[in-house]
């Protein structure tokens, strides 16, 4: 049993040397050596290469170690082995050593011939022809006394980034069966000699493949209609004809516009000299200019051969309210999959689908691209996408009528992160049963993702989400609309105040004016409540029991608007302006003009009467008040 001590002189053991492992550096990779060859000999040192440990977390040396059949051992802080100390006959043991403050470790050990590590240098490629495409080459193993050995060739098309798989078991040439025609391929080809290693990949060569006729197929046209796609601004884009279908050189495009009178225009776009009526970009065509007033566009691309069948495009794009497609979208910086949900019953009538990313705060055709598909209901871009940048996806739909549909868009981000604290927040009511909150939205230049929702916590640790559903592209629009209503309402309401205090400015209209109307008094109305019972539903009670005609209500009303001269506006009356209007220290012709009565005159001339209707031979000595003013008494018993 053990005691104490011996229990404690074991721990101390374990965490040394536990300390000492975690210490000590991790072992490289296992050698590889060769002897490069020029092209007259193989008489250079033996060069070697190894993969140092990326988890090395202290500083730590490497050193290459050798020894021969005399297990006398070298070492060399260099990759590099003498050719003095490699005998021919014999067998050579290489390692490799990390060595840290800690401790060392040494890599898996790699045992070799000197004669078997020769490595010759590259082929060169030695002519090339179109039609067939076939490369040939030469190697330097006859000149280094070695039989030639077998070869690998790989080949990819000049925009790709990927070599196709190498075919191997080759010797001086390869054919390409079936290339692209009128496209760019490049080759590169290593070989070996017999019994050497394989040599690296040779220098790169390039060449075109031979036309081989008329393009075929159709120009992938589209319309950049900007961020609203049902707009009448649109552009004409459309993307240069792929090699496989342009089989030889595109010297330009035809494009027919037809008008809303089905009349056409052609228009001929060198490919190598276009016209400022369309820019190229080096992937697509667009117009300078959106293109009005067009009911339709078809476009060809022509070779010195043929022209491809012309590709047409209505301009007409029209929103689809009967389905409301669910899309989903995965976009990082590199890629974007976008895919949708529809209604089965209209694929039938479909075509093909479109599916089209714009950039937000892009112009012209920056950050613009499109993909048509016909049975799927998934698309792929791939590209570089800005982080934190706003772009809207929007799906359409192409019927086999020719109608193009706009279903639905929304806004991706390549790369979100949450967004930041809401600036404005404040508290507009408090009622017995609720509050409320008024806090002003993040702007769009804030956001770097799509903010679903906002939360407003209460004292009772309870969160509610308010929704934020909102288009954030169309948040700017209701936003200046309520600006400006508040704007007019404030005016309004300034101006009626003002109005009230006798202090509006003679620069701003009167939207009020005092005048004694008997025509809206409470009075009328009472009377018109005593003589016609049918309305008394609408008629005001009336205090008192003999009331006087005189006793008029003030109100406010709107001034009516009366022609002069064939012209209306505020202030005209009686086909005069109140400033035509003349007053008492006027001459009595202006008194005599038709239309234009003294009203000064006339509010003076005031007589109270309990009498309910006046005679015609009072009439003449009726003040001017009452004739303007004062209702007769058939008027009274019409109310």
């Amino acid at each position: 049993m053990a005691t104490p001590w011996t229990r404690c002189l074991l721990s101390v053991l374990v965490l040394t040397a536990c300390v000492a492992t975690e210490g000590r550096p991790l072992p490289p990779s296992r050698p590889e050596c060769h002897i490069p060859c020029s092209e007259t000999d193989c008489t250079v040192d033996i060069i070697c290469t190894w993969d140092e440990s990326p988890d090395n977390i202290f500083p730590t040396n490497y050193t290459l170690h050798w020894n021969t059949s005399s297990k006398k051992e070298h070492f060399r802080t260099s990759g590099s082995i003498p050719r003095e100390h490699a005998p021919i006959h014999e067998k050579l043991h290489v390692w490799v050593r990390a060595s840290s403050q800690d401790g060392y470790a040494d890599s898996e050990p790699l045992e070799f011939s000197p004669e078997d590590i020769k490595k010759p240098p590259p082929p060169k490629f030695s002519s090339v022809s179109h039609d067939p495409l076939e490369v040939e080459w030469e190697t330097v193993c006859e000149k280094l006394s070695f039989s030639v050995g077998q070869c690998k060739v790989r080949h990819r098309i000049g925009e790709d980034q990927a070599w196709r798989e190498p075919e191997d078991g080759l010797y001086r040439s390869y054919t390409l069966v079936d290339p692209i025609p009128w496209t760019v391929y490049e080759f590169q080809v290593r070989c070996s000699c017999d019994e050497t290693l394989m040599s690296d990949w040779s220098a790169v060569s390039q060449t075109r493949s031979a036309e081989l006729g008329d393009p075929v197929g159709e120009v992938d046209v589209w319309w950049d209609c900007g961020l609203f796609p049902t707009s009448s601004d649109c552009y004409l884009t459309w993307k240069s004809l792929p090699p496989a279908q342009a089989r030889g050189v595109i010297l330009g495009y035809e494009v027919r516009i037809s008008d809303d009178k089905d009349t056409p225009a052609l228009i001929n776009v060198s490919a190598t000299d276009p016209s400022r009526k369309f820019v190229y970009d080096g992937k697509k065509w667009r117009s300078t200019k959106p293109l009005k007033n067009v009911s339709s566009v078809s476009v060809s691309a022509y070779n010195a051969l043929g022209a491809t069948s012309p590709s047409f495009l209505p301009l007409s794009l029209k929103g689809n309210q009967q389905n409301n497609p669910s899309i989903y979208l995965n976009m990082t910086e590199d890629s974007l999959t976008v895919s949708w949900d529809l209604n089965a019953q209209l694929s039938d009538d479909v075509e093909e689908y479109v599916v089209q990313y714009k950039e937000v705060e892009g112009s012209g055709g920056d950050g613009f691209d499109w993909i048509k598909v016909n049975n799927s209901k998934t698309a792929g871009f791939t590209g570089q996408f800005k982080n934190c940048a706003r772009y809207q996806v929007s799906l359409f739909q192409r019927l086999l009528s020719g109608e193009v549909h706009h279903l639905k868009s929304v806004i991706a981000f390549s790369h979100e992160k949450p967004p930041p604290a809401v600036s404005s927040f404040e508290v507009s009511s408090v009622g017995a049963n609720e509050v409320s909150l008024v806090w002003k939205p993040v702007p769009l230049i804030n956001q770097c993702g799509l903010i679903l929702h906002y939360q407003i916590g209460t004292g009772t640790e309870e969160v509610h989400n308010e929704s934020a559903s909102l288009d954030p592209l169309l948040i700017g629009v209701p936003a200046g609309i309520i600006v400006m209503v508040m704007v007019i309402f404030v005016i309004v309401v300034g101006l009626s105040v003002c109005q009230r205090h006798g202090k509006v400015s003679a620069l701003l209209p009167q939207f009020f004016e005092k005048v004694p109307d008997p025509s809206n008094s409470r009075i009328f109305d009472a009377m018109s409540q005593q003589m016609s019972e049918p309305f008394i539903f609408i008629c005001i009670p009336i205090s008192g029991q003999d009331p006087k005609m005189s006793v008029l209500e003030i109100v406010e009303r709107k001034p009516q608007d009366f022609q002069i001269d064939g012209l209306t506006g505020p202030g005209v009356v009686d086909g005069c302006s109140q400033t035509e209007c003349p007053n008492n220290e006027r001459s009595s012709e202006e008194h005599d003009r038709p239309g234009c009565k003294d009203r000064r005159a006339e509010y003076s001339k005031m007589i109270d009467s309990d009498e309910d209707c006046l005679s015609s031979d009072e009439e003449e000595f009726t003040s001017g008040y009452e004739q303007h003013f004062m209702p007769t008494a058939l008027e009274i018993v019409g109310i």
